[in-house]
């Protein structure tokens, strides 16, 4: 029975009434989700398979007949600053080789503003990793840290990956 019993017609009796109908509460005024690209540049750098030098230097590999060295960790140096290892907190939070990715960190920090507390300690205390993860586990900011990090990488994208010390032209195989 899972229907509700119908509601008794004027005169008749014993019949069950139904409840009226109760309204909908109002709906909350949470934020949409963030974009598909921005949960994607997100879920990307939880995952490690972010477009930074300290992973895609980590393996070699052969494709379009070069082959792309693997590179000692402290080679790893950033395409933007040149002077350390290209990591997640160091291109999100520290880096300041690129006009362009300044001016995006000055824009999305008054966005989350106020910082939260355990990440704002962190900066403070000259702790990137710390803040960044901070950062990255507050859903409060979601939103807006997988906006920032999208930005971030499409800034990244843009310059040239591999140097030419790091890769090596393979001969193309004869077809017969």
């Amino acid at each position: 029975h899972l229907l509700p019993s119908p509601v008794p017609q004027e005169g008749q009796t014993g019949a069950p009434a139904t409840r009226p109908a109760q309204e909908d509460p109002p709906p909350t005024q949470a934020l949409p989700p963030p974009a598909r690209h921005d949960r994607k540049a997100f879920a990307r750098l939880l995952a490690s398979e972010h477009p930074f030098t300290v992973e895609k230097f980590r393996h070699g590999s052969t494709r379009n007949y070069k082959q792309y060295h693997k590179v000692l960790r402290e080679l790893r140096l950033c395409r933007l600053s040149a002077h350390t290892i290209e990591t997640p907190d160091h291109t999100l939070l520290d880096c300041v080789g690129n006009v362009e990715l300044e001016t995006a960190r000055a824009t999305f920090f008054p966005r989350i503003s106020p910082l939260p507390r355990d990440a704002s300690e962190a900066l403070a205390a000259g702790q990137s990793v710390r803040a960044l993860k901070a950062l990255l586990s507050n859903a409060a900011i979601d939103r807006e840290v997988a906006q920032y990090i999208y930005k971030v990488f499409d800034i990244f994208d843009q310059v040239a990956l591999w140097p030419e010390e790091f890769v090596t032209n393979v001969r193309a195989r004869r077809q017969n």
